[in-house]
């Protein structure tokens, strides 16, 4: 240390106490400068590059919210789901004196499995509609399945053969699975659990899709086209691969 300090005052040709602490004070003075506006000069561009990447990441966000648009309905949920399935479409009113309106409008899918051979339905109701008389048109529906079934026959004679069958499968011969899924927003759960047991009761299995299935499923991409009363639906090929569907109109 004694041998530092001589070195200094030898260096500096100075032999005063107060020289040497005020030039010793000046060396680690700029010394420590250098190294806090290095530490500030890091600091301000970590802060600047922060900030560019929050934007980066906000403006890809707002794209990517425009790109998918609004959410998807309930409505657009029960048109595009089951995309590798084929079936058929259409819309029926339910009358009865029981409900408020008069009639409940519905729009129902027969959906065909040719693969599994078996058929199931689905029942969208009207969002209009009063959970009152949502309940009743779901008690009539569970009292008219055959109807809707042989409704479908009447209209299409829609087949398909895969790529190892030897003859084609026909939709209206596939077995009935019973299950039935039901799209309505605002059944309570006392409404569900009636439901539940008038269908079960009959030997049917039912699901409801409602404001919470759309919301987990809002990304979901709707048809290009809504659908409109007597249509057939065709699965995505990708999903079908070799799969050869035949379709016949009847009525």
């Amino acid at each position: 240390m004694f041998e530092m300090v001589k070195a200094i005052h030898e260096a500096l040709h100075i032999e005063s106490t107060w020289a040497f602490v005020l030039v010793i004070a000046l060396v680690f003075g700029v010394m420590s400068g250098s190294v806090a506006w290095v530490v500030d000069k890091g600091y301000k561009n970590a802060l600047r590059e922060r900030a560019e990447t929050a934007g980066k990441v906000a403006a890809e966000s707002a794209t990517e919210r425009a790109g998918k648009g609004r959410p998807a309905s309930l409505k657009e949920l029960f048109e595009s789901d089951w995309p590798n399935l084929p079936g058929y479409y259409n819309e029926s009113t339910i009358d009865s004196q029981s409900f408020g309106s008069g009639s409940v409008k519905i729009g129902w899918r027969v959906n065909g499995d040719f693969i599994g051979r078996g058929k199931f339905l689905a029942f969208i109701i009207d969002s209009r509609t009063a959970a009152t008389d949502a309940t009743r048109a779901c008690e009539a529906i569970a009292d008219r399945c055959a109807h809707f079934l042989d409704a479908a026959s009447a209209e299409i004679d829609m087949s398909g053969q895969g790529p190892d069958d030897t003859a084609p499968t026909h939709l209206k011969d596939m077995v009935f699975s019973r299950r039935v899924f039901i799209y309505y927003e605002d059944f309570s759960l006392a409404q569900k659990g009636m439901l539940e047991t008038i269908y079960q009761n009959k030997g049917l299995s039912v699901q409801f899709r409602d404001a919470a299935y759309a919301w987990a499923h809002r990304d979901q991409k709707p048809r290009e086209k809504p659908l409109t009363p007597n249509t057939t639906l065709l699965p995505d090929a990708k999903f079908t691969p070799g799969l050869r569907i035949t379709i016949a109109k009847i009525g």
